[in-house]
């Protein structure tokens, strides 16, 4: 009858730029929502609120932004002598990093949306939330080890908050 809304999804994605264990992530979501305003409690307010709904979802995603194979240690060639003969060879230029992994972002958002006054007014208010752990970067290091750092899952950022609209229409 559209009271009752749900979404459920799964996501298992894989990834040539980790390694090991690290290589897949699963990454779910879903939501839900109630139309109060279809419920039959709710019809002796229907004159004054015709529509009242509660909603709600959460998701993971995940981020694979780095170089192709960024776990490995990366060499470059490099020609030195050796006895009086040019002789070809590689050098280490950055080191490995085989614990590198996706970074994940979850999200979070719970609302009401609420239509009054004849459809004159709509009001909506959101809370929301959103963590991205295990965010990929290249940080520093000591410049004494020699070679370039390679990327980490080194950080993490929170994002909250609340949203309100109020659209009326007088006419």
């Amino acid at each position: 009858a559209g009271k009752y809304l749900l979404e459920v999804n799964g996501r298992w994605d894989g990834s040539s730029k980790f390694t090991g264990d690290k290589q897949y992530g699963f990454f779910p979501s879903f939501s839900a929502g109630w139309v109060l305003s279809q419920e039959k409690f709710w019809q002796p307010l229907k004159q004054a609120v015709q529509d009242l709904k509660l909603r709600g979802s959460y998701g993971v995603t995940g981020n694979q932004s780095v170089d192709l194979y960024s776990y490995f240690a990366s060499l470059t060639s490099a020609g030195y002598d050796f006895g009086g003969q040019s002789v070809a060879g590689y050098r280490q230029t950055t080191l490995a990093n085989e614990d590198l992994g996706w970074e994940s972002t979850t999200q979070l958002d719970i609302g009401l949306d609420l239509t009054a006054f004849s459809r004159k007014l709509n009001f909506t208010i959101d809370y929301y939330r959103k963590v991205t752990n295990d965010i990929l970067l290249n940080l520093s290091i000591p410049a004494t080890v020699g070679l370039t750092a390679p990327f980490q899952n080194a950080g993490s950022v929170e994002n909250k908050g609340w949203e309100f609209s109020a659209n009326y229409n007088g006419s």
